[in-house]
């Protein structure tokens, strides 16, 4: 295997982290390992507010840590991610993108924005004669994505790819025994600082993804409410495979304290919760590795992004979520650019052969001209819709602050109470994905239940919450679960 370098870049709302891996014929060797906490009040909620001050701190990192190359696997934080599994019927790729477009777009992370997804079929369900398949696929806006790029490009660097996070986590340290088909069931938990994303190997391969509305910065004073939905999660995917066992929960956090975190994890779970080891799939270490000791996520991540863009590292699958219009204008450019090398050789043997290939030439020259003008048009396409994405970026940047002021206008008792008491009334069989409480009073709950019986006594049990006690219900069925929203408007009482 040739020698190579790739860098790996993970931008998070309070750290960033960037880490360098050689190639060494097949030999993962870890140059260079960099944290560094991100400007305060810079990123919220995963848009950017600030460019300018961690534009100057990527640039401080490349030149404080020497960093040799400005290509990197990129890595977001994952609040605005959307990354689950599907059934589908067996359908061509633009079929299946199309099926995934259509879905993702009735998220509210994704709804009225312009959505960039990648997916892969679960190798798996693609077995036998079924007329089905199961795809895992992740999914944001690509206005989200942008925000990243245009950072990345302001700071002098650019990105090879778009890394879905808890892959590159996973990617850090799990082993090829993990990814065998006869392998245990195995759970990966993000634990970034605003989101927890758990994904579960099954057979050796990410087949189902669970988002828990819990951060780093919200266990800083216990742990259990993410032992709760952990829990939760580990009963779901009981429930599905009832002769299947849960294995191991590897969890990786930013925190001082996370080997007592871990412990508090498992004795509140019961669960086998096993910490993450960065370097697993590190093969030499040339640098300090002590600011890993706090920070395992930040700089597995990077690790992991970095292995990926080295060519190494175990055979995680590979999503990207780079926007489907600069890999569009990617691959125009290395059309581009081998025209540009055959019609040298052309012009070369015309020297000795005369006027007989001119035709080819010509021919050459006019392909060449009308693929920049298709550069030149997807050019001027690209920047309206980055002005236009830029205005709806400022417009939510708006909504977000609004919502911030109207959150700090609760009182923050209100709000325990209340979340307290949907926590003590949700049925065992049943749980939330989504709850949002504004101004006027109005709660919408968005989640899943294994039986129709569950989400009506559920209903039941909020009415008290209700001014008159009315809950607006729409129920559906997807495979053996049901999908549930509810609407209530809160008393004042």
């Amino acid at each position: 295997m040739m020698s190579g370098k790739g860098i790996g870049l993970y931008i998070g709302a309070k750290s960033i982290s960037a880490a360098q891996v050689e190639n060494r014929s097949g030999r993962a060797v870890l140059q260079k390992l960099a944290v560094v906490e991100t400007p305060a009040d810079t990123i919220d909620r995963g848009i950017i507010t600030d460019a300018e001050s961690i534009g100057i701190t990527l640039k401080e990192i490349w030149e404080g840590e020497k960093l040799e190359g400005k290509r990197v696997g990129l890595v977001m934080p994952a609040v605005n991610l959307i990354i689950r599994s599907m059934t589908l019927p067996r359908m061509s790729e633009s079929e299946v993108y199309e099926a995934l477009r259509t879905e993702v777009e009735g998220y509210a992370v994704i709804s009225g924005a312009e959505p960039v997804l990648d997916w892969e079929v679960i190798p798996e369900s693609a077995e036998g004669a079924f007329n089905t398949f199961d795809v895992l696929f992740a999914a944001t806006t690509a206005e989200n994505v942008l925000q990243y790029l245009s950072l990345l490009r302001e700071a002098g660097l650019r990105a090879g790819f778009v890394e879905v996070l808890p892959l590159a986590l996973s990617r850090s340290f799990v082993s090829a025994d993990l990814l065998k088909p006869d392998s245990p069931f195995n759970i990966v938990v993000a634990v970034d600082s605003e989101i927890t994303t758990a994904v579960a190997f099954y057979h050796g391969f990410p087949s189902f993804a669970h988002m828990i509305e819990l951060g780093s910065q919200d266990i800083s004073e216990g742990v259990d409410e993410l032992a709760y939905e952990l829990m939760l999660c580990c009963n779901f995917y009981r429930n599905d495979y009832p002769d299947e066992e849960v294995s191991n929960l590897f969890l990786a956090m930013d925190s001082p304290d996370y080997e007592r975190v871990l412990k508090e994890l498992e004795e509140r779970t019961e669960e086998q919760i096993a910490g993450v080891n960065p370097f697993a799939n590190i093969d030499e270490v040339e640098c300090p590795t002590e600011i890993a000791e706090g920070n395992v996520l930040s700089c597995s991540v990077a690790i992991g992004s970095a292995l990926r863009e080295a060519g190494l590292g175990p055979e995680v699958v590979q999503l990207n979520l780079m926007p489907r219009s600069i890999l569009t204008r990617a691959h125009l450019k290395r059309q581009i650019m081998e025209i540009g090398a055959l019609m040298t050789g052309v012009l070369i043997l015309g020297l000795g052969i005369g006027g007989v290939l001119d035709v080819k030439t010509n021919s050459i020259l006019k392909e060449k001209a009308a693929l920049q003008q298709k550069m030149s048009q997807l050019d001027e396409q690209t920047l309206k819709k980055v002005i236009e994405l830029e205005k709806k970026t400022n417009e939510f940047r708006n909504r977000t602050s609004q919502y911030r002021d109207m959150l700090n206008s609760l009182k923050v008792s209100s709000q325990h109470e209340l979340l307290d008491y949907i926590r003590s009334v949700i049925p065992k069989d049943s749980w939330l994905e989504r709850i949002s409480y504004d101004e006027s009073g109005r709660i919408s709950l968005e989640g899943y239940a294994f039986s129709e019986d569950s989400v009506f006594l559920f209903a039941d049990m909020l009415r008290p919450l209700s001014s008159g006690g009315q809950v607006n219900i729409s129920v559906q069925r997807e495979s053996s679960l049901f999908n549930f929203h509810m609407e209530l408007r809160r008393g004042r009482g």
